[in-house]
């Protein structure tokens, strides 16, 4: 224990009198064993704490002194922390990911979740402009328990400190993933993706099947299909990482009928497979593909934009018993005590996730999100719109995500069709009109265009229908595509990095602050399904007020079973591009 404190001291630079004073305290109380090979969980948390509260009171080093201390490579130092790290991260996630059932959220539980208070995103995050809004306090149901709202700012002020991804700089040579045993307790480990392995062309197959694919367009002079990250090319991450960035060409191979890469474009210059200075295109295209879904298509389209917005219109303009909130209490749910408590955690300091996993500082990441969110266009988060206005096929076989998002999207359309025909016989009720008026005040752009009307006065049933049907299937599937479907790509470390240096590696703090972002956030309780195997929730319908109610989220449910038989059926080379309806959570939350 007193090894493990003094070393921790040196990384933190901590030789002050009341950084001494309570390291002998934390020491002086620890728990011992003589068998132990590390110190135990208690001990690491303990002097973390205390060692951070000291640091606090004393931090007086200069910017130099803190360029020099992210630039320096101290693989034996980080080896220290890695284990109490890992050990720490594992207890808080197997203690509070406890299933709940969704029934907490509806009536009589939520009569009093009737308002939220819209702030913009600027006042929270300064630099990410004023066209996008989060929620100034919570949903009484959502309220964070009270070790968890004592305890956000005692983690948030280690994560400054500790600095995982800015301070730990040694190289990771390693194929995959560094996983420690205890995560395996916690779910299956992922396997290698496909299209990563050794013998594949992990472009081609990225642009045109998985997770990813569905960001690709289909050039129309050429029939390419191109991904343009080119935003990327001139923004300057810190030391001692490089630019990512780049536009990638795909072409159809006429004798084979696969798909194999053409090009990728760094900063103006073409690179063809084989050709010298191909493979650091390609994983430069790679890490900014990786940036590029996390912080822009993730984070901001679709918790922020498309989840967060629901929420705040759903809340605000719709009562409990309301048929809409009904409808879509299971797609909000948890949402905005995500985005209120975590957020923070991804881009509120330069140690923050974000920054820390892809290498830019604050000030870009936040001017790529105020980028995003000035030119956001709702139709995006439509499928059959995003697909129409790219020129992707959304019944081929040689594009099974998108075909397979597609129909599940139907299925969502489908059931907020029926819902609004039946509740909905008289027109568009007041309540229903203020919460479509709220979605335009707070969507960048507004919500009409993903209708085609120009005034509140135009708005019909079959409008509100596709309105929520999108953001329930934004909410849900496409959250489960964006998180958990890109998880093994974003693992396989070798091949997707999310920040490499001049010979193509990412760092030990790179790796780690990844994984444990990735892992924290996908541990869940509610699902649109019930659970496979038992001791599960209920069905939704199960808890649904009435008998129409119950029968139309029967039909649809039935509809996702009978599409996952489906999807079990298929081989596995196809079955790993496909959604499996078991597998979507209802709503972000975690």
């Amino acid at each position: 224990s007193l090894l493990h404190i003094l070393c921790t001291m040196r990384i933190l630079r901590l030789y002050s009198a009341p950084a001494l004073a309570a390291c002998v305290l934390a020491a002086c109380s620890a728990p011992t064993s003589a068998f132990a090979p590390r110190p135990s969980l208690g001990t690491s948390f303990w002097v973390l704490s205390i060692t951070s509260v000291a640091h606090a009171a004393t931090e007086t080093a200069t910017a130099d002194a803190d360029e020099e201390r992210n630039l320096a490579t101290k693989p034996r130092w980080a080896s220290t922390l890695r284990h109490p790290i890992i050990s720490f991260n594992t207890f808080l996630i197997t203690t509070l990911s406890k299933d709940n059932e969704i029934q907490d959220h509806y009536p009589p539980h939520s009569e009093d979740d009737n308002s939220l208070t819209a702030i913009r995103i600027e006042e929270r995050y300064p630099g990410t402009g004023d066209k996008a809004f989060l929620s100034k306090n919570y949903p009484k149901s959502e309220m964070p328990p009270l070790l968890m709202r004592l305890g956000s700012p005692i983690i948030l002020r280690l994560k400054r400190v500790m600095g995982l991804g800015a301070h730990y700089n040694d190289r990771f040579q390693d194929n995959g993933v560094p996983w420690s045993k205890r995560w395996g307790k916690l779910k299956h480990l992922p396997k290698r993706p496909l299209d990563f392995m050794s013998t594949s062309d992990p472009v081609a197959g990225v642009l045109t099947r998985g997770p990813f694919s569905v960001h690709s367009m289909i050039e129309p002079e050429t029939g390419d299909v191109v991904l343009d990250l080119s935003e990327f090319d001139l923004l300057e991450p810190r030391k001692p990482f490089i630019p990512a960035g780049g536009i990638a060409r795909v072409g159809k191979d006429h004798v084979t009928g696969s798909f194999k890469t053409i090009s990728i474009v760094f900063k103006g210059k073409e690179y063809q497979p084989g050709s010298v200075g191909y493979a650091m295109a390609q994983k430069r295209f790679l890490v900014a593909l990786n940036s590029w879904a996390t912080l822009i298509d993730h984070l901001t389209n679709c918790h922020i934009l498309g989840a967060q917005n629901n929420a705040l219109a759903m809340f605000d303009a719709l009562p409990s018993d309301h048929h809409l909130r009904i409808l879509m209490q299971p797609f909000v749910t948890e949402t905005t005590k995500v985005n209120n408590k975590l957020i923070d955690g991804l881009i509120k300091f330069e140690e923050s996730n974000v920054p820390s996993y892809t290498g830019y500082k604050l000030k870009a990441v936040k001017s790529l999100m105020k980028s995003a969110v000035e030119s956001f266009d709702v139709k995006y988060l439509d499928p059959l719109q995003r697909y129409e206005m790219h020129s992707m096929p959304t019944n081929d076989e040689h594009f099974p995500t998108i075909k397979s998002t597609v129909d599940i999207y139907k299925m969502y359309l489908n059931l907020a069709e029926e819902w609004c025909r039946e509740f909905m016989k008289g027109g568009v009720d007041k309540h229903s009109e203020k919460y479509v008026q709220k979605l335009q005040e707070h969507t960048p752009n507004g919500i009409f265009p993903l209708v085609g009307i120009n005034d509140i006065t135009e708005l019909e049933p079959m409008h509100v229908a596709r309105i929520v049907a999108t953001l329930m299937y934004t909410g849900s599937v496409w959250h489960h595509n964006v998180n958990d479907k890109t998880g093994p790509y974003q693992f396989t470390f070798d091949v997707m990095p999310s920040a490499i240096d001049k010979d193509g590696f990412p760092t030990w703090g790179v790796v780690m602050e990844k994984r444990n972002s990735i892992i924290a956030a996908s541990q869940y309780r509610y699902y649109v399904l019930p659970r496979k195997g038992g001791q599960e929730e209920k069905s939704i319908g199960d808890i649904l007020p009435n008998p129409t109610m119950k029968a139309l989220w029967n039909e649809f449910e039935q509809k996702l079973i009978n599409y996952s038989e489906e999807v079990s059926m298929k081989p596995d080379n196809i079955k790993e591009f496909l959604i499996d309806p078991y597998d979507i959570t209802s709503s972000i939350h975690a």
